[in-house]
């Protein structure tokens, strides 16, 4: 059995999805940090939980153990090993969609 049969494919797309829009979140807000300092904070805090709930959501659809799930938020917290734990998660479930036959742009699979 292949990857993409195993995988919950909904919740990796879904999943990759928040983990995108996380990600712009938080380019939105270091630019916006810029202009305004409050505002930026609460819209990073945004961020945070979006990518958060977004490679739970990956995590859950990949089969990660709940052990694994919890060692991805602890790297999370990290910050340089939060942007790499986000890639390497990222290209996992791309993978996984490819797999399953779906089309993988920019802003996840379609």
């Amino acid at each position: 059995m292949d990857n993409a049969a195993q995988a919950n494919v909904e919740d990796v797309k879904k999943g990759q999805k928040l983990v995108i829009y996380a990600f712009l979140v938080g380019i939105a807000s270091g630019l916006l940090s810029l202009l305004v300092g409050e505002i930026a904070l609460l819209v990073q805090i945004a961020s945070i939980i979006m990518s958060i709930f977004g490679l739970m959501k990956v995590g859950k659809g990949l089969h990660y153990s709940i052990t694994k799930r919890v060692l991805v938020l602890f790297l999370m917290l990290i910050p340089v090993v939060s942007l790499i734990t986000l890639l390497v998660i990222n290209s996992r479930a791309t993978a996984v969609l490819r797999q399953a036959g779906l089309k993988v742009g920019l802003l996840g699979a379609s």
